[in-house]
């Protein structure tokens, strides 16, 4: 926090946050049928990661009035980066028409903008 010449305070705040791969799906194998023919292969769903990095920018004990106020503009997943909030293991790993079992994957949401004013009373 960096105190300006009256009593108000700019404040500005970053974080990263990472996670390695991992795996959510329990499906380890995935049975292949050729011709009738039954046959287990080891086959791993993709893993999900994360990596965000968020950036938040407040000038802070604004007096207004009786009460104080902050404003703020933020910044959340700065560089855009595409990330799985979760992925598991969905469909049917014995048809023959699809023999790999299938993933459904939900996205966390891209760059997003925004702005906050907060009254104390």
């Amino acid at each position: 926090m960096l105190p300006l010449a009256d009593s108000t305070n700019l404040a500005f705040h970053a974080d990263w946050s990472r996670s390695s791969r991992f795996f959510t799906s329990p499906v380890r194998y995935v049975t292949v049928i050729s011709n009738g023919v039954v046959t287990p292969r080891p086959n791993y769903n993709a893993g999900a990661t994360l990596n965000r990095v968020n950036f938040r920018f407040a000038w802070r004990d604004v007096p207004i009035g009786p009460t104080k106020a902050e404003f703020a503009l933020y910044v959340q997943n700065a560089f855009n980066h595409l990330d799985r909030g979760y992925a598991f293991a969905a469909g049917n790993g014995l048809s023959a028409a699809q023999q790999a079992a299938q993933s459904v994957v939900n996205l966390l949401p891209p760059r997003v903008f925004g702005a906050e004013v907060r009254l104390q009373f």
